[in-house]
């Protein structure tokens, strides 16, 4: 993650992979707890689904609203035409540290 390193912004994509894994996380620790009878199943799971529905909206919005270019301000998670371009190829051009569309600014380079 070249990109989200330079802007030190490397928080969102572990913020991506903590929602990925809560509902399955949180499916398993629901019948545990269930089996232990420490709490119902349906509180449980409602809890855990509504907790990797925030983390999975927080993680939306700050990639596309914080991941800014540091020259020009362009929003890096969007094409030219202001269409946000999907997560899963926004993931591989950071990793990649593919250029600012509209400056050409790469991670690496000075801000100014």
């Amino acid at each position: 993650m070249k990109t989200l390193s330079a802007l030190n912004k490397d928080w969102i994509f572990w913020l991506d992979r903590l929602g990925a894994y809560t509902l399955p996380v949180g499916v398993l620790a629901s019948v545990f707890l269930h089996t232990t009878d420490t709490i119902h199943i349906t509180y449980s799971l409602i809890f855990f689904g509504v907790a990797s529905l925030c983390i999975a909206l927080a993680q939306h919005i700050c990639l596309y609203k914080l991941v800014k270019c540091p020259k020009c301000g362009w929003n890096l998670a969007k094409f030219k035409s202001g269409k946000k371009i999907p997560p899963k190829l926004v993931y591989n051009a950071f990793k990649a540290g593919r250029a600012c569309l509209e400056c050409g600014w790469k991670p690496g380079q000075d801000k100014e």
